[in-house]
């Protein structure tokens, strides 16, 4: 994901010392991200995709009442960029397919309380 928006100018990426490290900018708002992964089993990564494609309210509320299972090694992975002060998310699912890691989503974007409220699940 982070490859994908940096080609589009939507994110910079700069390396650290030595090519060690390193520090995600948001192009349109200077906020610095920080970026996670998470794996899911099958099951929980269709769940998850069901999820993600719902408005934020909707959203905010299916996780409330049951969030997907993680797992250590799963073929679902979600990607998450969440800004420090909170006040933007990013994120997008992939399914581990012929040896590489496939988008089976678009990459959402909240902002605001919704990032807030959605980042506390992530």
């Amino acid at each position: 994901m982070v490859k994908a928006l940096s080609s589009e100018g939507r994110l910079t990426v700069s390396k650290g010392f030595l090519g060690f490290g390193g520090k995600v900018t948001m192009n349109n708002t200077g906020n610095v991200m920080k970026a996670s992964v998470r794996e899911y089993v099958p099951a929980e990564g269709e769940k998850l995709l069901r999820i993600i494609n719902l408005s934020p309210k909707a959203m905010i509320e299916a996780l409330q009442a049951g969030r997907p299972q993680e797992t250590d090694m799963g073929n679902v992975r979600l990607e998450v960029l969440k800004s420090e002060d909170g006040n933007q998310l990013l994120m997008q699912l992939f399914r581990f397919v012929d040896f590489r890691n496939k988008p089976i989503s678009d990459v959402k974007t909240f902002e605001g309380g919704d990032a807030a409220e959605i980042g506390k699940f992530f």
